[in-house]
């Protein structure tokens, strides 16, 4: 190994180590959990699932304990399989978290979940390096790639929440990555090594999340292509043979993925999104606006203009001297740019709205969308100082700032709430339910969104729950007589919180009730005689 190879290899593990080292401290900024990060610690270990008796006391135990692995069921993946049977989703990540829960039996931790995060981003910050010097041959354009990546606030949002997103990004990449070490055999048949590790890697993705089929079909057009047009038509048989055997393989070893693309609720909002052709363009712009917000805080419309008048005047001032990375396009940059861009525009047909939270859908492709960023950054910069004969200073110059800016816009985003996930409010309301571990909490809420507070709510010895759609009067003694009573009242439906209200005041005999503060779901209100 030569210095400058020692150079770069020093300046990629500390580069990986400041980023591992900021993710693991907002990690530690975690206060608590969305309701799907709940939901895949329970679907992961739960054995009797979520079952609250209405208008009965419940002990809030067992719902800590369906969040944890028990001495029984540790490594019980027949469970974990039965769960994702229930669910939306296929269960390969939910493998691989119940796997690490059972070395921690009758334990619950953002920990667990959060640790599989940081093993996915290690080996994605790799690929992603090892992917944009296969595609240019220039370090310097994989280091400032892995840089945008690893201190994106969108990536750091990914890497706190504890889904399978991040997974997914590593088999996006994977995949990428294995399609261009096939597109360097241009004169000779990919080999038999390459073709068992595209199946594995499209087996492995199917069974993380459906939307890896958006990804791989564009992946798998684009390089179709590219073979039919060299005219390999027996490559391009084995190739299709092999992605669709994997794909047939994945739904022979999952066979509810039938129904749950086809069928159930989610593959029925999906058909209906994808066919719905009056808000193609609202929800490309909304998708659009988040990823702008949370992942450059609003700046990516600048960024596309200084391309573009970079464009025009390079195109007026072109000169022929010197050469650019511009010059080392490949076919792989154009399958990848097809891939990154049929995704974006495919999920954002058909996944849910649903605020800044659907910033998860995107997070797979990131570190593609980074790397095109960096291409054109670069090549600028690179055109401009061959055009005006600068010896490699207008490269280090557009560098420094290009560095200077990205490094400002992440500390913003880092003090202003694009880090999402974290739940920064909830701690001061967690310490309030331990202080009052002992009160009289009735939840009036229908029980999947019990999950929405899980954090809060098991931090109470016991819960009277009412299901919110029935009104019937109350008969608990304890409830009449409670002095002082903490009511989490469900507030997704505003025209309803009075009515709820009123019911309350009418089964507890108590006028007086102070709203002590609020959460997604729940009004949380403290009743006082």
């Amino acid at each position: 190994m030569n210095k400058e190879q020692k150079y770069w290899q020093s300046a990629f593990f500390t580069l990986l180590f400041l980023q591992l080292t900021l993710a693991v401290f907002f990690g530690t900024k975690k206060e608590s959990m969305h309701n799907d990060e709940f939901y895949s610690y329970y679907s992961t270990n739960g054995l009797h699932g979520l079952s609250l008796k209405e208008r009965e006391w419940n002990d809030t135990s067992p719902l800590l304990q369906e969040l944890m692995v028990t001495n029984e069921g540790r490594f019980h993946y027949a469970n974990v399989y039965k769960n994702q049977e229930k669910d939306v989703h296929p269960p390969l990540y939910y493998f691989l978290l119940h796997t690490l829960c059972s070395f921690f039996p009758n334990q619950y931790s953002k920990w667990f979940g959060l640790v599989l995060n940081f093993a996915f981003f290690i080996l994605s910050f790799f690929l992603l390096g090892f992917l944009s010097y296969e595609l240019t041959e220039n370090k310097l354009l994989a280091f400032l790639t892995c840089f945008l990546y690893g201190f994106s606030p969108g990536t750091l949002s990914g890497i706190v929440f504890i889904r399978m997103y991040m997974m997914l990004a590593f088999w996006f990449l994977l995949l990428s990555y294995i399609h261009l070490k096939m597109l360097k055999r241009q004169r000779n048949s990919f080999s038999k090594l390459q073709l068992f590790f595209l199946s594995l890697v499209i087996l492995l993705g199917c069974l993380t999340q459906y939307y890896f089929l958006v990804f791989l079909f564009f992946i798998s057009l684009g390089y179709s292509l590219f073979l039919l047009r060299k005219k390999r038509w027996k490559d391009w048989i084995w190739y299709g043979i092999s992605v669709l055997s994997s794909i047939f393989a994945a739904f022979f070893l999952y066979p509810a993925s039938f129904s749950h693309i086809f069928t159930d609720y989610r593959g029925k909002d999906v058909q209906t999104a994808f066919l719905d052709q009056d808000v193609f363009l609202e929800r490309l712009l909304y998708f659009f606006r988040l990823i702008n917000e949370h992942s450059f805080y609003g700046t990516l419309i600048g960024i596309f203009v200084f391309f573009i008048v970079s464009f025009v005047v390079l195109i007026f001032f072109w000169s022929k001297k010197g050469n650019s990375i511009f010059f080392s396009i490949t076919p792989g940059f154009f399958i990848l740019f097809l891939g990154t861009l049929g995704y974006f525009v495919i999920i954002s047909k058909i996944t849910l709205m649903l605020g800044e939270e659907s910033n998860r859908y995107f997070i797979p492709i990131l570190g593609l969308l980074y790397f095109f960023l960096s291409f054109i950054f670069l090549w600028i910069f690179e055109s401009f100082d061959s055009i005006f004969s600068m010896k490699g200073k207008g490269v280090k110059i557009g560098l420094t700032v290009l560095f200077l800016f990205f490094t400002f816009l992440y500390l913003l985003g880092y003090t202003h709430g694009r880090i999402l996930f974290l739940y920064p409010e909830q701690k001061e309301q967690i310490a309030f339910a331990k202080e009052h571990r002992e009160s009289d909490v009735i939840v009036l809420s229908h029980s999947y969104w019990i999950w929405n507070n899980l954090n809060e709510i098991i931090q109470y010895k016991e819960i009277f729950y009412v299901q919110d759609d029935n009104m019937e009067p109350l008969t608990d003694e304890r409830i009449q007589k409670s002095p002082y009573l903490i009511a989490y009242v469900n507030n997704m439906e505003e025209e309803k919180t009075e009515p709820y209200l009123t019911f309350l005041k009418e089964n507890t005999g108590i006028d007086s009730y102070e709203l002590l503060y609020k959460t997604r779901f729940y009004d949380v209100y403290c009743f006082q005689r």
